[in-house]
C-alpha cells in the first residue's frame, strides 16, 4: 500500500502505519472533531477498484458494526475518501496479539470471564 501518512481520509488524519493483513493495513488516525485517536483499517485503492473485494470489505464493516461484545472492537464508521474504502475503529493501546502471545499460560489476572 502506497505511503498515505499525513493524509485527511473523511473526518481522520492518518498519523502512523500499525499493520498489515492480506486484505488491508491498519493505520493510527486521529479524528479532531472529538480528540480521539482511532485505528483505521484501509483498503488499498487496487483492491477498492474490484467488486468483490470492495464487497466483502464492506460486508465486514456492516457485519462487525452490528456485534456487541466487549472483545470485539466496535466500528465506529466507515466511508470512502480520495479512492481509498476503510472502517474506523476504537485504538486500543495494549500492543498486538502476537505480543502477548509467548508459548506460555498467561497469567490468571489477565483472563476476563
Amino acid at each position: 500500500m502506497e505511503d498515505i501518512i499525513g493524509k485527511q481520509l473523511g473526518p481522520y488524519r492518518v498519523l502512523e502505519r500499525l499493520g498489515e493483513g492480506g486484505m488491508a493495513t491498519v493505520f493510527l488516525a486521529y479524528q479532531a472533531s472529538v480528540d480521539r485517536e482511532i485505528a483505521l483499517k484501509v483498503l488499498p485503492r487496487q483492491l477498492a477498484e474490484d467488486a468483490e473485494f470492495l464487497g466483502r470489505f464492506e460486508q465486514e464493516a456492516r457485519l462487525v458494526a452490528r456485534l456487541q461484545h466487549p472483545h470485539i472492537l466496535s466500528v465506529f464508521d466507515s466511508g470512502e475518501s480520495d479512492g481509498y474504502t476503510y472502517i474506523a475503529m476504537p485504538f486500543v493501546r495494549n500492543g498486538t496479539l502476537a505480543d502477548q502471545l509467548t508459548g506460555q499460560p498467561g497469567p490468571l489476572s489477565q483472563v476476563e470471564r
